[in-house]
């Protein structure tokens, strides 16, 4: 075989594994993925809802907590501000491929000592549950 095709077979192969690796970084429909640093809690998950529809459920959970404080709200971006506690929560729903919902949200907490609390994690769960929906963690290091 001439050094030629070898190298248009290679090229093929590459290409064909970083397809694979650029898919495999989408997220699937109800997988959270959640990540921790010392200070910020992180967890995004891709829903089958439209970005109002994961908005106003986020609004609708973040109201019925006693211990968050919405204090700005954007409907026509659809992002939320609040805190809890000490911890202060960022939120936005955006567009995802297939007419589905990229919900993210933020907790950054001014104490590094808060290891075993999952603030956003925690609320992520609870939107999924208002919408009806099945989501599961998928941790990312």
């Amino acid at each position: 075989m001439p050094i030629k095709n070898k190298s248009l077979i290679f090229l093929l192969i590459f290409f064909v594994a970083l397809q694979g690796c650029i898919t495999m970084t989408v997220l699937a429909l109800g997988a959270i993925a959640h990540s921790k640093s010392q200070n910020e809690d992180t967890a995004t998950v891709r829903l089958d809802a439209t970005p109002e529809e994961v908005y106003q459920a986020e609004l609708k959970t973040l109201e019925k907590r006693s211990d968050v404080k919405i204090t700005k709200k954007n409907p026509k971006t659809h992002t939320i501000e609040a805190t809890m506690g000490n911890d202060k929560i960022t939120s936005s729903a955006k567009p995802a491929a297939d007419d589905d919902t990229k919900l993210t949200i933020v907790a950054k907490s001014p104490d590094p000592l808060k290891t075993n609390e999952n603030p956003a994690l925690d609320l992520e769960r609870d939107v999924c549950k208002e919408l009806g929906e099945k989501c599961t963690v998928k941790e990312k290091k």
